[in-house]
């Protein structure tokens, strides 16, 4: 006995699951860049602390009197603004951003979507760690912080709801 099965449109098929897998790969990917935007905007405003002086001076004003400023035994004082600004500032190139003080990096591999947000600021290793003083972390805070992340599980329920909606 001989039974011969055929189906019909499995080319089409494949082509949607292609189709599929790409658009919840762009998805996901700008989920994560825009989780790592939040990131760097929640530890620049919850876990640092802008001087008085810095939003009511120029940066220009101040050189002079910057290091006179007084500190927080808990929270980095904003002094020149420049680390902060690192995780925040950026220029979008694709899936990328960066400055030249810090940046987001998004890197794929084995399938997996990696968000890097990163600084080039010589001290903030020395604060979030305590290196030779008291550390003042901005970034472990925020990454343990029960609104980013909700933030970023919305981000990305959003993705995949967006990625259905755009395959109907």
């Amino acid at each position: 006995m001989k039974i011969n099965v055929s189906l019909e449109g499995v080319k089409e098929l494949n082509a949607m699951t292609k189709e599929a897998a790409f658009i919840l790969s762009r998805n996901i990917t700008n989920a994560m860049s825009n989780t790592m935007r939040v990131v760097g905007q929640t530890a620049t405003t919850k876990y640092m602390i802008p001087s008085a002086r810095m939003k009511r001076e120029t940066l220009k004003h101040l050189e002079s009197r910057i290091y006179g400023l007084p500190t927080n035994p808990t929270k980095l004082t904003w002094r020149s603004g420049r680390l902060a600004n690192s995780l925040v500032r950026f220029s979008t190139q694709g899936e990328n951003a960066f400055s030249e003080d810090g940046g987001i990096r998004i890197d794929k591999m084995n399938g997996n979507i990696i968000g890097v947000l990163y600084t080039k600021v010589p001290y903030a290793k020395i604060h979030e760690l305590g290196i030779g003083i008291k550390p003042r972390p901005f970034l472990s805070p925020t990454l343990k912080d029960a609104s980013v992340k909700q933030g970023a599980m919305n981000l990305f329920r959003k993705a995949i709801l967006d990625t259905i909606e755009e395959l109907k």
